[in-house]
């Protein structure tokens, strides 16, 4: 099959892909720990790098030349795509084209002819056209692993004189049968550009080339490249939700979420000082100016000052009830999955930094909106749910960009383990302290609802069968926050089970069967 009309154009223009490519890799910036995200539903991306092709035969069909082409380390650029088609637990199934280019590769021949041993040089030249289903899940601190398999058509275009100086000269260009299959490491870094590594092995048929000697040709048998390359890639920032019909399987008490803000990681606190670290999420709210309805916005407007109020609050006993020497909020718009996540990651890399004989503790504060993902409910358009057991009912957290900024309970339970884990190597009072205020709270902590490790203290304003629904005060903290507080009148120093205890007896969200538990301890006090 003669492949030359369109090979110069094809050629030309993958060239062009690569020249850009290093450009846009620099404008992308360095890779950031981020925190994991949810995959996308489609991206496009390019990709380079480099491959190396072990000797194959390449015979004359005369029978007058025998020999291999060698030496073949071809460097190649590429644009892909793809639409994700199903999902089979945390993996993700997509599928689409993909087009590389290897170009002009330095090639050497070696061979006998005649019964004499010849040397000839020359270049190889290929575009493989191919199809690729992939299949990627999360691996853990942001990044995904890929594996892809496909196959299609690679035009071939070797030139030279395998033969030596002198000897007939290859010409034209042939199609082959291509199948690849690799493995990738992407990391999201941001809500639309990914990076990641990327290794395959391609095994690329054999062709028949014509020569400038009439009626002889060269046959090339199938050869073997092993690829590495560096990607980027590109996929749509998560949609702003829009309030879906209340059901029994997905429920939403509250309106819906404004605005995809962009993460803003917290602080890294308590690097000195004292082994105590706290981190609060507070969201009402976001994006007021594009709410156009105004008793809407009026809501949205008391649900904003509601989660500024309780931030002050809980910023004001941490600091002068507990000694939390640099509590410092995430509010509102900048309450997002990445910001949750990461902080995570900081607490273990904080409690990591200090001694094996020191007091620690780690408070955690979520207050905002809960997302009741019932068994069986199905996302829909554009939508994100849960990536493990996604037919299994799930709470999760809504971030400032609604559903597909969610941190889910499995992702919660997991982090929470690793801090206590990690807690456990540090001074016998360490203990690991965490309200949720939110609809269906109790649910977002997993197994540890019924039976905490040994060193954590939790509390929750409602059970997970209660969607915590009230009309929010715009200028007071909410009642949880609020009877949490409560326990610091005075000047007391509370334990953690008394301030649990002040904040679940709010007699306002008794009928949500607010409670804490311990793993231990009842006498745990960070103030001391």
């Amino acid at each position: 099959m003669q492949a030359a009309g369109i090979w110069g154009m094809l050629s030309r223009g993958v060239q062009s892909i690569a020249l850009g490519l290093p450009v846009v890799l620099l404008a992308a910036g360095p890779v950031r720990a981020q925190a994991p995200q949810a995959m996308p539903s489609w991206y496009v991306g390019l990709s380079g790098g480099f491959g190396h092709a072990g000797s194959s035969p390449v015979d004359a069909t005369s029978g007058f030349y025998h020999g291999s082409i060698e030496g073949l380390t071809p460097a190649y650029a590429g644009i892909y795509g793809g639409v994700e088609l199903a999902r089979f637990g945390s993996w993700a199934w997509s599928a689409g084209p993909m087009l590389d280019v290897m170009f002009n590769t330095s090639a050497d021949f070696r061979g006998v002819g005649g019964g004499l041993p010849l040397t000839g040089h020359g270049s190889l030249t290929q575009a493989n056209f191919l199809g690729l289903s992939r299949f990627r899940t999360p691996i853990g601190n942001g990044v995904d692993l890929s594996l892809f398999a496909g196959a299609g058509v690679s035009a071939v275009r070797p030139t030279g004189a395998p033969t030596g100086s002198g000897g007939p000269q290859i010409v034209g260009s042939d199609a082959a049968v291509a199948l690849r299959v690799g493995a990738e490491i992407i990391r999201q870094i941001s809500d639309t550009v990914a990076v990641g590594a990327q290794v395959a092995y391609q095994r690329t048929g054999g062709v028949k080339l014509s020569t400038t000697l009439p009626g002889e040709r060269f046959d090339f048998a199938p050869r073997d490249t092993f690829l590495t390359s560096f990607t980027i890639s590109f996929n749509p920032p998560p949609p702003v939700r829009p309030e879906p019909p209340r059901s029994t399987s997905r429920e939403r008490p509250q309106g819906p979420r404004q605005g995809n803000a962009r993460p803003k990681p917290p602080p890294l606190l308590g690097a000195k000082g004292p082994c105590k670290f706290a981190y609060g999420f507070f969201f009402g709210a976001a994006n007021l100016k594009s709410i156009k309805d105004p008793e809407v916005r009026k809501e949205k407007e008391a649900e904003y000052n509601q989660a500024k109020s309780s931030a002050e609050a809980m910023t004001d006993v941490l600091k002068n009830g507990w000694g939390f020497p640099a509590f410092r909020p995430t509010i509102n718009e900048d309450v997002t999955r990445r910001a949750i996540l990461r902080a995570f990651d900081v607490v273990l890399e904080q409690i990591k930094d200090r001694g094996a004989d020191e007091d620690c503790f780690v408070k955690l504060h979520f207050q905002g909106h809960g997302f009741n993902w019932g068994k069986g409910a199905v996302a829909g358009p554009g939508e994100m749910g849960p990536k493990v057991n996604p037919t299994d009912e799930h709470i999760g957290i809504e971030g400032a960009g609604g559903l597909n900024d969610t941190v889910w309970d499995y992702e919660v339970e997991d982090y929470l383990q690793k801090i206590s884990d990690a807690l456990k190597s540090k001074g016998k009072n360490s203990a690991l302290i965490v309200q949720a205020d939110f609809c269906w709270a109790e649910g977002i902590f997993g197994r540890f609802a019924e039976k905490p490790a040994s060193n954590m203290q939790l509390a929750w304003s409602s059970s997970k069968k209660k969607s915590l629904c009230q009309r929010p005060l715009p200028n007071a903290p909410t009642p949880f926050t609020t009877g949490f507080a409560n326990a610091f009148e005075d000047g007391k120093k509370p334990t953690v089970q008394e301030a649990h205890k002040s904040a679940s007896e709010m007699p306002t969200i008794r009928e949500m069967n607010p409670a804490y538990k311990s793993g231990g301890s009842e006498s745990v006090r960070p103030s001391k």
